[in-house]
């Protein structure tokens, strides 16, 4: 503990000095300060320490810089050494070419130990089926290795995956072979010309569509005589003066008469309405010419009949013919190379929407011997081209792999894989998803690599989540572009691999 001064001294004078009485005051402090050292010698003796206890005590050490021997002094004077032998410790070391490792201490004293005979030697050496090519210096090189293109062959194959090659290469000849039938029969029903059915010249697709435009231009000629304009075309140069029908006559449209240039969509600033209503008059021989004015005949033998403004009948025949039609209305597919709409043919047409309807079907017809192509599979399933596809689709089922293939953590492979023929890229995979799946997940990787980014090919899935094949520089993968439930997750889609 700390203690603190008690007494000041009072410097007694003596007399006659009166400045140091010798009264109660002064020996009071005399006597307290005593009082209050008394007690303090008391608490020392009380907390001292013996000297025999602490013989043992530490009272100083020492440590040589250059031996690294400490030496501790004890309160008797007993002095013990610990040495920490700083001379054993290697100052430097040395690697030879054997990988011998050498440590020298600073006493000169020398250790050894052979680290080569740890480290194996490998040696990589390039071959027909894997090339082998390094990068970088010293200890940090890359080794890469690549399968040698066109390299791999059927003795490196797995033998279930060569049969399937083979079946598939032979399916494919096949196929191959017998094309040529199949291509024979179309040409004979498309123009004609191969000598294979009987009156194939006169009974194919290019000589009824002949004959229809032929009917369609001579048609033509009747309406231009008896001035019914033709519907607007986007397709046409129209000069002032001309004449149309806008939107159309089957739409209820307006007779018009161009007054400048114009072509493409409809300008309504290019263009009158005429007055060639007002003339026709029921039962007058009155007709438009090209300028859309009405025109007198003059011979009942060539009067044209109106009902309400819109020529009906001619003397010389029925521009509405009636007649009974089976026909039914295609779904419409309105691009200018596909499939175009074909509506249903009544009765009460008259002749420029009747023969416009079936030059559209056989405008069809072409269209659609185009898209079949030449090729015989009438050895393929039961001929026809539903078949076809049915017995194309199951030999795929039956050559799915995954070789290659890696899943998301929170998916399980079910069944199905993927199948390549040439660039031609089928994948069918199921699989079972432990969890929902976050936007952007890579849930299918490994298939086949296609030289393009993101969004390839759309991939239809049991999920109806938008689903997409995307590319890596080496691979291309299954992502989702919206999270998805956990569940049973079909993934099927077709797409060209580069």
């Amino acid at each position: 503990m700390s203690y603190t001064k008690v007494y000041s001294r009072i410097n007694w004078e003596n007399e006659p000095s009166t400045n140091t009485p010798l009264n109660a005051s002064n020996l009071n402090r005399l006597d307290l300060a005593t009082n209050t050292i008394d007690d303090r010698v008391i608490a020392l003796d009380t907390g001292k320490v013996n000297v025999s206890d602490i013989q043992n005590y530490v009272a100083s050490w020492d440590m040589n810089p250059t031996t690294g021997v400490i030496t501790v002094t004890e309160v008797g004077g007993t002095q013990h050494q610990f040495d920490l032998n700083i001379e054993k410790i290697p100052v430097s070391f040395t690697l030879d070419q054997y990988g011998v490792l050498t440590m020298t201490t600073s006493d000169g004293t020398q250790f050894t130990a052979d680290i080569g005979s740890m480290i194996p030697v490998l040696t990589f050496n390039n071959s027909s089926t894997v090339g082998v090519t390094s990068s970088g210096s010293g200890v940090n090189k890359t080794y890469t290795f690549n399968v040698v293109d066109h390299s791999i062959g059927s003795d490196q194959m797995d033998t279930d995956y060569l049969s399937d090659c083979v079946t598939a290469k032979n399916n494919a000849q096949s196929a191959a072979a017998s094309s040529q039938s199949y291509s024979v029969t179309s040409r004979s029903w498309a123009v004609g010309g191969t000598n294979t059915r009987t009156g194939e010249d006169t009974n194919n697709a290019k000589y009824w569509s002949e004959v229809a435009q032929g009917a369609a231009q001579s048609e033509t000629v009747t309406r231009s005589y008896i001035g019914i304009p033709a519907d607007y075309n986007t397709n046409t140069s129209y000069v002032a003066g001309d004449n149309c029908i806008y939107p159309s006559q089957l739409q209820g449209g307006t007779w018009y008469r161009c007054i400048s240039p114009t072509s493409g969509t409809w300008d309504s600033t290019k263009w009158v309405a005429t007055s060639c209503y007002d003339e026709q008059l029921t039962g007058s021989r009155k007709m438009c010419d090209a300028s859309g004015l009405a025109l007198n005949v003059g011979s009942s033998s060539q009067a044209v009949y109106f009902n309400n403004g819109v020529p009906t009948a001619l003397a010389t025949g029925n521009l509405t013919p009636t007649f009974s039609s089976d026909d039914v209305a295609d779904d419409d597919v309105t691009t200018s190379t596909g499939w175009g709409t074909v509506t249903k043919l009544t009765s009460g047409l008259s002749l420029s929407t009747l023969f416009s309807r079936i030059s559209r079907m056989f405008k069809n017809v072409r269209w659609l011997y185009k898209m079949l192509g030449t090729t015989d599979i009438s050895s393929i399933g039961d001929g026809t081209v539903t078949g076809a596809i049915s017995s194309l689709n199951t030999s795929l089922t039956n050559s799915y792999t995954t070789q290659g293939l890696t899943y998301s953590s929170n998916a399980t492979y079910v069944d199905g894989g993927y199948v390549q023929i040439g660039n031609l890229v089928v994948v069918n995979i199921r699989l079972s998803m432990s969890s929902s799946t976050s936007a952007q997940t890579a849930i299918i990787k490994g298939l086949p690599h296609i030289n393009a980014t993101t969004n390839i090919a759309s991939v239809t899935n049991n999920m109806n989540s938008n689903i997409y094949i995307a590319s890596y520089p080496s691979y291309s993968y299954i992502e989702n572009a919206t999270q998805i439930s956990s569940g049973t997750l079909l993934c099927s889609c077709v797409y060209m691999a580069s």
